[in-house]
């Protein structure tokens, strides 16, 4: 297919449902009105067989004296969709940013532009001001609809937003489509304000509200004449059909449009009562919008199946193939048809969804009111991290606004939020399958190990120093106020919040300490499950015994236990619920089998990162420093075929190597020294003698340099060492944390990476950057190349197909081929396959009870 996925399929439809009698829900016009025709006075054979004006000068003075424009703002095109891609090509090259769900034809236009286009959510809720302008000024113009396609929300504080004085350069497609369904049009409009905004844009589209899809009839507007000038040279003569102009001269005035305006005058009641009995259908969930249509969840996941069955019918509905961030199996987009003709859909959805009809269990919409499942462990690495993410991706999936949180994080993995700052990576990972983008609300607390030295704490995102254990409980009641502060931030925002624990809750040392585990179950007067990990051996013990500790209170919370990590057949663990039963006073929920391939990421520190691939593929060696942290930086190469991850302490696995990477460190002097004691140092710089590919990421990054110097042990042990002497560099540690989210670019390909380093580095010598970067500083070089030594400060770097490749085509790999699948869209899948794990093997009912009650 060349296009996007669009509404008003009927020749398709017909085919497909052999019938031609369909009431159509997929489009969005003006059902409330019929458009006049021309008149007989006015034969078609004349706007036939006679030349349109070439550069449409009498269309743009009647657009103009209709809206209350500048004539020469003017430009009037082929529907909004020309708009959309005359105005794209102004910025070609350039980075855009598209607020998603979004109207797939606005990443088609960048595309076709040569832009990259960047995303953010718009859900569950559009940003706040700071957050949008966080997000906009790493980026050069934006793309959003006004209100959005397929929400139908208006974008809130959208004026505000433009005028901040942050985003002064910052340039604004505006995509007015659907803005005469809302109410006060002409307020909520940005065109009578265009005089004042020379970088705005605007598309509208007198398709929708003047129901003539037929005649392809739109309009760009712009104030900034340089723009203008371009988008009329750049546009071909005649945009606009003979018969359209005709129609336009005698039916583009005030009267017209005062009919077709008044047609509307009851959109909002009947959007309103169409919203209310779609949401008293079993599973089915409409969000608030001010156009003529209605976004509709479908939270047993059967959109298509529902779509089918309505076509069988007769009716049509707009699947949600042609919009960026739904998936078209959850969502359906309905039109807002008169009363009669919604009823008629309202009767067809009641017959389809029928529980005898249907082959999915149903379930209660959950109401409003936040609630709250902490995953608890029996012990480190039982996979709490694991069952949490695969909860959010789950209670997503079913139409919940779900967010992640764990109260104190201990772990060197970790990532950076829009704002700069830094949560634990397992926090992202889920932030990721709740479909939100991180926030250092979801782990106010994190504490990155550093040997020696303790811990360098963050709070909220920011580092406040080293500090010892003993040190840390002595403090810790005064962090117990950022955790409640942060839970209350989520009351409103999500309707579960799936709080992941640390450890074991029982530890007796620790319980009376502990922020982590109950206390966040009692403070919200919440629920919890168990999570004991089979693959250690003893799992009766571990829940029985976590059983018995627990306090009789907190045991009347629990939800219920599971045994994780099976391998093999589980048939022979069929019988473990009557095992357990005398010994857990709570459910048995099932057995989960590990599976390989639905893993996002270790989460826990403890963790000893595995060695991963086929062992014929050709190894990417990945030294394992004592301190390693950000060790996900491995997992986009475990995607592409012929190669392995190879982790590796000793030297003499490097004899053969042919790429070796320095991971970073949480600890970069001790490591260094390790480095060089274990005889590592000596093995790195024979391979690269050799010709082997040497690539540092951070800490390891520095350490290929010619000097590190911590004399205050900022980044955990004091002193200045001398690099490898690799790269002509030297680093030295100051109190100030670099951390931030930037747009990486290597030959061409683009993609998001962050980076988290305390050290300040210099070169001593010119030399050629890695890539480029992008961020709210603008363009950059980034990281050193020279010959087959790279170094670069990205977390992020290998999810570049284009940067696997040539480090694979370096280095000689000839066997590497790199997957044909994205990192990105790579996790949409895990997480959904991660999700079907649960439904498969657990019985969540009772989980599922306490959420939608």
């Amino acid at each position: 297919m060349n296009q996007a996925f669009h509404g008003g399929r009927l020749s398709e439809a017909r085919l497909k449902f052999q019938r031609d009698d369909f009431l159509d829900f997929s489009v969005n016009t003006n059902a409330f009105w019929q458009p006049p025709s021309l008149p007989p006075s006015v034969p078609s054979r004349h706007a036939m067989n006679q030349y349109p004006e070439a550069d449409a000068a009498t269309l743009a003075d009647q657009l103009a004296a209709l809206y209350g424009a500048e004539p020469t703002h003017i430009l009037p095109t082929a529907g909004a969709i020309e708009a959309l891609y005359l105005a794209t090509r102004l910025f070609a090259n350039k980075t855009a940013l598209l607020f998603h769900p979004s109207f797939a034809d606005y990443s088609r236009a960048c595309s076709a532009a040569g832009i990259h286009a960047r995303s953010a959510s718009l859900l569950p809720d559009p940003p706040d001001i700071e957050a949008a302008v966080e997000q906009l000024c790493a980026v050069d113009f934006v793309i959003l609809g006004n209100p959005n396609n397929p929400t139908g929300r208006l974008f809130p504080n959208l004026e505000k937003l433009i005028a901040h004085p942050k985003l002064t350069n910052l340039a604004w497609i505006v995509d007015e489509a659907f803005i005469e369904f809302t109410a006060a049009s002409d307020q909520t409009s940005l065109l009578q304000r265009l005089a004042k905004r020379p970088n705005i844009i605007l598309l509208r589209a007198l398709t929708k509200s003047w129901s003539i899809p037929g005649l392809r009839l739109g309009f760009l507007a712009t104030s900034n004449s340089l723009w203008m000038k371009q988008l009329q040279a750049w546009q071909p003569p005649w945009p606009i059909h003979g018969i359209t102009e005709a129609w336009s001269r005698l039916h583009l005035n005030v009267e017209t449009q005062t009919s077709m305006r008044a047609s509307m005058e009851e959109l909002g009641a009947i959007r309103a009562d169409f919203s209310e009995a779609l949401d008293a259908l079993p599973g089915l969930k409409a969000q608030p919008s001010h156009a003529n249509f209605l976004l509709v969840e479908c939270a047993s996941k059967n959109a298509e199946a529902i779509a089918h069955k309505l076509g069988e019918a007769g009716f049509l509905v707009r699947l949600c193939r042609g919009f960026e961030g739904l998936e078209p199996h959850t969502h359906l987009r309905l039109a807002v048809r008169t009363r009669a003709e919604n009823k008629r859909l309202l009767a067809a959805l009641a017959d389809v969804l029928q529980p005898a009809k249907s082959t999915h269990k149903k379930h209660p919409s959950p109401k409003r009111g936040m609630r709250a499942i902490s995953v608890l462990g029996t012990s480190s690495n039982s996979g709490k991290s694991w069952v949490a993410t695969a909860l959010c991706a789950w209670l997503r999936r079913k139409g919940v606004r779900v967010a992640p949180f764990k109260a104190q994080n201990m772990s060197n993995n970790s990532a950076v939020t829009l704002d700069g700052g830094e949560i634990g990576r397992a926090q992202a990972v889920q932030a990721e399958a709740c479909g939100l983008a991180p926030s250092v609300r979801m782990n106010p607390i994190l504490l990155k190990p550093s040997g020696n030295a303790g811990s360098q704490l963050v709070r909220l995102g920011r580092a406040e120093g080293h500090i010892k254990a003993a040190e840390y409980y002595k403090i810790i009641e005064t962090l117990w106020p950022t955790v409640t502060e942060s839970l209350k931030y989520w009351e409103n925002r999500c309707d579960a919040l799936v709080i992941e624990g640390a450890g074991s809750p029982v530890e007796l040392n620790l319980m009376q300490r502990d922020l982590v585990n109950f206390r966040p179950v009692r403070h919200l007067e919440s629920r919890w499950l168990l999570v004991a990990d089979i693959e250690r051996g003893g799992v009766f013990a571990q829940a029985a015994g976590t059983w018995s500790l627990t306090p009789p209170d907190d045991q009347s919370r629990c939800i219920g236990l599971i045994v994780n990590k099976f391998r093999g057949d589980l048939s022979l663990f069929a019988e473990a619920g009557k095992f357990l039963a005398p010994h857990f006073g709570a459910p048995f929920l099932g057995t989960l089998p590990f599976a390989a391939h639905l893993q996002p990421e270790n989460e826990d520190s403890l963790s000893e990162e595995p060695n991963r691939g086929a062992s014929t593929a050709a190894p990417i060696h990945w030294i394992r420093f004592p301190h390693t942290s950000n060790s996900q930086d491995t997992n986009p190469w475990s995607l592409d075929e012929g190669v392995r991850i190879e982790w590796t302490d000793a030297p003499k696995d490097l004899e053969g190597a042919s790429v070796i990477i320095l991971p970073g460190s949480k600890n970069t002097v001790s490591d260094l020294r390790w480095l060089k004691k274990s005889g590592l140092a000596d093995a790195i710089c024979a391979a690269r003698q050799r010709g082997a590919l040497v690539l540092g990421i951070c800490g390891g990054f520095q350490m290929l340099g010619e000097k590190i110097s911590d004399p205050k042990g900022i980044a955990g042990d004091a002193g200045e060492e001398q690099g490898l002497g690799l790269l002509p560099l030297e680093t030295w540690f100051t109190e100030a944390k670099e951390v931030r989210t930037v747009e990486a670019i290597f030959q061409g390909e683009r993609w998001n990476a962050y980076e988290i380093h305390m050290g300040r580095t210099k070169f001593t010598a010119h030399c050629d950057p890695l890539l480029q970067v992008a961020d709210t500083h603008g363009p950059r070089d980034e990281g050193v190349r020279i010959k087959n030594v790279w170094g670069t400060y990205l977390h992020g770097f290998f999810e570049a197909t284009e940067v696997r490749r040539e480090i694979c085509r370096l280095a000689k790999i000839n066997g590497h081929r790199p997957s044909l699948i994205s990192f990105r869209k790579q996790r949409e899948t895990l997480y959904d396959g991660m999700a079907d794990l649960l439904e498969e093997h657990l019985n969540l009912d009772e989980l599922w009870r306490y959420v939608a009650d």
